[in-house]
Order: C-alpha cells, then sequence, then structure tokens
C-alpha cells in the first residue's frame, strides 16, 4: 500500500510539473516527504521536504510552509541533526507571523522553556516519589502536565480551524493538530531531558519514546498522551 501511494504521489507530481501547477506541486512534495519518512528513509524525505519549501514561500501559502517547516523538523531530529530540528521549530513559530503579523516568536519560544523547566521538575518529583526511574514513569509524568495540568488537547469538533496550525496559538489556545501537538511534546520533553522523536503516520503524528529493556513508547499527543500499543498503531 504504501509502495502504491509513493507511485501515485510521483505520477502526480510529474503531471504537476508538467502543467506548471506549481501549488499541487508543492503539497504533493510535501506528500512524498511524509511517505519517506514513514518508510523510514529520511534522507529522500528531507530532499523533497527541501524542494517543497521554497515552493510554499513562493506560493504564500503559509499553512503549507508550516507543515513542511514541522516535518522537516522531524527529519532533522531523526538524523540528529538537532540544532537545524531546533531552528525548523522555531521558524515554524515565526511564520505564524503570516496570521498575526506584529507576532514576537520570543515569548512563545521562552514559554517552551518554561514549560520544560516545569515538565522536568515534575518527571523528577515522580521520579523521586516512586523510586522508578523508568521512561515510562517520565512520560506519564509529562503527560499529567501537559494534559492534566496545563490542559493540552486535540481539536476534534474544530480541527480544519487554520490556528491549530501555528504553533503560538496552539500554545494560547492549548488545542491543535497530531502535528503541532507533537511539535509541542517533542520540545517540551526535550526540555525536561527525556528523549522523545516524531513518527508520521498517514493522516496522523505520534511521537515516541526509547525504553531501556521494552521497545519504545508510542504516545499520541491528541489523544491526551495516551500510550499505544503496535497493535494499535496499524
Amino acid at each position: 500500500k504504501m509502495d502504491d501511494a509513493r507511485s501515485h504521489d510521483e505520477a502526480a507530481l510529474a503531471a504537476a510539473r508538467e502543467i506548471g501547477n506549481r501549488q499541487l506541486e508543492g503539497n504533493i512534495l510535501c506528500n512524498l516527504g511524509q511517505l519517506c519518512q514513514l518508510e523510514g528513509k529520511l534522507t529522500e524525505a528531507l530532499e523533497h521536504l527541501e524542494a517543497a519549501l521554497p515552493l510554499s514561500r513562493d506560493l504564500g501559502d503559509a499553512r503549507l510552509e508550516s507543515i513542511v517547516l514541522c516535518n522537516l523538523g522531524m527529519v532533522y531530529d531523526g538524523l540528529s541533526r538537532l540544532d537545524e530540528a531546533r531552528d525548523k521549530f522555531e521558524a515554524a513559530l515565526v511564520i505564524a507571523r503570516v496570521e498575526c503579523p506584529r507576532l514576537d516568536p520570543d515569548p512563545y519560544i521562552a514559554r517552551l522553556d518554561a514549560m520544560g523547566d516545569a515538565a522536568r521538575r515534575v518527571v523528577e518529583r515522580h521520579a523521586s516519589s516512586s523510586g522508578d526511574m523508568s521512561a515510562q514513569c517520565g512520560v506519564k509524568a509529562l503527560n499529567e502536565y501537559l494534559f492534566e495540568e496545563l490542559g493540552f488537547s486535540g481539536n476534534r469538533d474544530k480541527y480544519e480551524d487554520p490556528r491549530n496550525s501555528c504553533l503560538n496559538e496552539v500554545l494560547e489556545r492549548r488545542t491543535g493538530i497530531p502535528l503541532t501537538l507533537s511539535i509541542v511534546y517533542m520540545e517540551v520533553a526535550r526540555r525536561a531531558g527525556l528523549q522523545v522523536d516524531g513518527i508520521n503516520f498517514p493522516g496522523h503524528f505520534l511521537v515516541r519514546c526509547p525504553q531501556a529493556h521494552s521497545g519504545q513508547l508510542v504516545i499520541d499527543p491528541f489523544h491526551s498522551g495516551a500510550l499505544l500499543s503496535e497493535h494499535n498503531c496499524r
């Protein structure tokens, strides 16, 4: 099925280029980047997404640019190019200026820093009180902080609301789509000292946290940090 989807997109990309439809070309390049992520082909994903980025900017399509930047952040994170991942996530925040021209991104970056510090204290407190230093304990503590204390949640009722794609709005309103909530989760987790990276599933973003003795935890930030089994992910 993955091969079929990729072949379809590659054919559509060639057609879009032949007729000069740059909007369609940008959308398909972004889709191909996401498919390559799913297949673990991060170098190919990077190639498609880096081609989509200037197209999105030339088109003035802020939503596409935001999605491409967030995906690039995921790919750079997967390639352990962490400084570049951070740059892309912060760039995704900066382009929210298209929706809010007077937006200053610095307070939102500072907010992520403060949330990370608070989350780190929660994680440390849970580990100290339980004597459990496992990744699963850390994830449960982080989930408690983000989804119970702060009230972050997936915006099921207004999924298509463009504000769900703007990181500043997600931080203000504490709701968003799987992609933007996953970015908030990863950025807060990283600041709290937890190793968390993104997984791009068809139509849905998840995050994962490696465990020392039992594979990895798969987490769904859109559904309040639900922990998923391999069966749930299929």
